[in-house]
């Protein structure tokens, strides 16, 4: 059986009211991603950008960047 790959938008999605990835959400999906599950996110920021409001997200996957321009592993 295949796994799934989950890939959410950051801006109006993941992102709370501070334009950050809340600790909860970064706790609960950094659980889940250490007990298999695949996330990654895509989205129209530069990857120096997606990363300063992701921090403490260990994504393993590549992300989509730059509205889809840059893909990095």
């Amino acid at each position: 059986m295949g796994r799934t790959l989950y890939v959410t938008d950051l801006d109006g999605t993941i992102l709370n009211h501070d334009q950050r990835v809340s600790k909860e959400s970064i706790a609960i999906l950094n659980r889940l991603m250490e007990k298999g599950l695949l996330l990654t996110y895509a989205t129209a920021r530069s990857i120096v950008s997606s990363t300063v409001v992701t921090e403490g997200l260990r994504i393993t996957t590549p992300v989509i960047t730059s509205n889809g321009v840059s893909i990095i592993d």
